[in-house]
């Protein structure tokens, strides 16, 4: 599949960046997020993959109506790339809320998973001046914990901080607790993370 026909497929996927090889899908709404979650994911072709997957399903399963999700996909098969754009419709239609507010960046780029650079494309679709950089393995169980979260960096008026206060780490099938962890100096970095951003 050569430039200029990825160019030309338009279809119900919205409008192409030509010089980067992007597919955009939004689905707004008229009430206003109060933070911008940016998650990242490539098929490395390691059996991980499967179970980033099954995660994201559960991310998008708990997500408020008040969060706007942007997920950025590095697809490295160009074969494959109209495929994964219709598997992830999917995934979407029959997970997220009805009223949740999401846009779908879905990148052909057949080099190493590169996030730093997707969540970089992330970024140019905010809605909101909170951005969370989120993790397919990374997700909170609590239903109300974007509003505390909301609360507390407002109390706090933080331009960056850590989304958590402690990590728990799963096995691969989430049935069995392996390890946690609190935040502290030097400790584990990631998870998610919000940064104060102007619209």
């Amino acid at each position: 599949l050569n430039k200029t026909e990825l160019v030309e497929y338009i279809s119900n996927w919205g409008w192409i960046n030509k010089d980067k090889f992007e597919k955009i899908k939004t689905k707004s709404r008229d009430d206003k997020s109060i933070f911008d979650l940016i998650i990242t994911i490539c098929d490395t072709g390691d059996i991980t993959f499967k179970y980033r997957l099954k995660n994201l399903k559960l991310i998008l399963s708990l997500l408020p109506s008040n969060i706007h999700l942007i997920l950025v996909e590095q697809i490295r098969d160009i074969k494959s790339f109209d495929i994964v754009i219709k598997e992830r419709q999917q995934l979407f239609s029959n997970t997220l809320l009805e009223n949740t507010n999401y846009t779908y960046v879905p990148i052909f780029y057949d080099k190493i998973f590169n996030k730093p650079w997707l969540y970089n494309i992330g970024r140019r679709y905010i809605k909101t001046n909170h951005i969370i950089f989120g993790e397919t393995d990374c997700f909170p169980l609590d239903p109300f914990y974007f509003d505390k979260l909301k609360m507390y960096i407002q109390s706090k008026d933080y331009n960056c901080c850590y989304c958590w206060n402690r990590v728990i780490y799963l096995s691969p099938d989430t049935n069995e607790i392996i390890d946690h962890k609190f935040p502290v100096p030097g400790g584990m970095e990631g998870g998610m993370i919000d940064r104060k951003s102007v619209v």
